[in-house]
């Protein structure tokens, strides 16, 4: 059994000598030759010594080995963009392959490390592998060619990595996730606020996000609505892909034991923000007069959000809330609010409060890029009025939320499981570039 975190101490001679050709010490000769001969036939399929180091020190000759590139190890309690690739490993260590993993930042989180080195995954970390001086570049040059696929996720990120890796004829899978189409969030933002500065800079990111799609050997979408734009005018393979899996609550509370609307969310990203700016201001004034209360919870919660809780009697603020708290919010609420001005792609939290049972009600940006046929049963509300109203009917009639509870699970049970996001690696990795 190997342990990554054991230490051995080897007092070389203590117990036994150094002498060969005397005492149980002669025994290493004469077992070494019996151990050979018993198992020649294995040993044969080993390296010789200090030859294909790279598979041989974690017993992974055969495998397919695949390095995943992105900002920084993935933070699961934080954000949703970290669920996803933390999703992402999960999947290629359940397809048997070799994972590594390579942050941008390398600032160390001994936690997270932890968790991801107890998974399996090998986390790269430490001055070597440095963005600021390309560390990560130098380790590329020696090891790219025993690498089957390369992951790079976000082009903010990965520019660099690609430009390198298509410079050096690298032979493996380049396969490129964006996340989201990030221009179009700056987009959409610079439209609202008039700001030409921010217009400038979606040029940019959308420069940067088609130059990674072109340069990619397969890329993957999570969007079914930026999918379609992609395949106007990008050539390289695009896959859909579900950005998350969930295990389905098998049981949930009922809609007696349930109380409260909750939002939850990482406020590092400004989206999130700006939902809680006007649903704090335009909508919730409506739904405290009603008595019913209202939970924030997320992290890095911004300063403005404590100073409506003097305001409102219902609402309460949790920062930095931990996965189990989070989980017993999502079993005692009844509905999760995602009131979102702004954004793209999918939305995390409108998938996992689904899979929890728990209905949600949100903006037309909330429910954007989820695959949808005409029995997709939300829509969006776009007006305070019409926000509030949608809330109050949800959250006091039990047949409706019944059935959208039901709903929400067996969409995500039938649209985001394992399954289907291993097969997309599968057929990506071990098919044909």
């Amino acid at each position: 059994m190997y342990q990554p975190f054991s230490v051995v101490v080897h007092f070389e001679g203590v117990s036994h000598g150094t002498d060969l050709e005397k005492g149980i010490k002669q025994y290493q000769v004469i077992n070494q030759k019996k151990f050979y001969d018993k198992w020649y036939k294995e040993l044969q399929t080993k390296s010789k010594k200090n030859v294909n180091i790279f598979c041989e020190r974690d017993r992974t000759p055969g495998k397919k080995h695949v390095l995943l590139i992105d900002h920084y190890l993935p933070q699961i309690d934080k954000d949703a963009g970290s669920r996803t690739i933390s999703n992402f490993m999960d999947v290629l260590l359940d397809l048997g392959y070799s994972v590594q993993f390579l942050g941008e930042n390398q600032h160390p989180t001994p936690n997270y490390t932890k968790y991801f080195q107890h998974k399996g995954i090998n986390v790269l970390y430490g001055k070597q592998f440095n963005f600021a001086d390309n560390g990560w570049a130098n380790y590329l040059k020696v090891n790219m060619d025993k690498l089957d696929a390369v992951i790079l996720s976000r082009s903010s990120v990965c520019l660099p990595v690609i430009s390198f890796l298509r410079r050096n004829k690298y032979r493996g899978n380049i396969i490129y996730y964006g996340h989201d189409l990030g221009y179009r969030r700056v987009e959409k933002e610079a439209e609202i606020t008039g700001d030409e500065l921010l217009l400038k800079e979606a040029g940019r990111i959308k420069a940067e996000e088609d130059f990674m799609y072109h340069l990619a050997d397969n890329a993957l979408g999570i969007s079914t609505e930026e999918m379609e734009y992609l395949r106007k005018y990008i050539k390289t393979p695009l896959h859909y892909i579900p950005p998350y899996f969930f295990d389905v609550a098998p049981n949930t509370e009922p809609y007696e034991k349930r109380e409260g609307i909750f939002f939850v969310g990482g406020f590092s990203h400004t989206p999130n923000r700006d939902a809680m700016k006007w649903f704090l201001e335009e909508v919730y004034g409506l739904l405290d007069k009603k008595d019913i209360p209202f939970t924030i919870a997320g992290s890095y919660i911004p300063e403005f959000i404590f100073e409506y809780g003097k305001r409102f009697k219902s609402l309460t603020v949790m920062p930095d809330v931990t996965v189990d708290e989070l989980n017993s919010l999502y079993a005692k609420t009844r509905i999760a609010v995602v009131p979102l001005t702004n954004g793209a792609g999918v939305k995390g939290k409108v998938i996992e409060a689904m899979a929890k049972g728990v209905p949600v009600v949100g903006t037309d940006i909330a429910f954007e890029g989820m695959p949808k046929d005409v029995d997709f049963l939300y829509r969006g509300n776009n007006t305070a009025q019409e926000l509030a109203e949608n809330i109050v009917y949800t959250y006091t009639n039990k047949e409706q939320w019944q059935r959208l509870s039901s709903f929400g699970m067996d969409y995500v049970r039938h649209n985001f499981n394992k399954d289907s996001m291993k097969k997309v690696f599968k057929n990506i990795i071990e098919g044909n570039k």
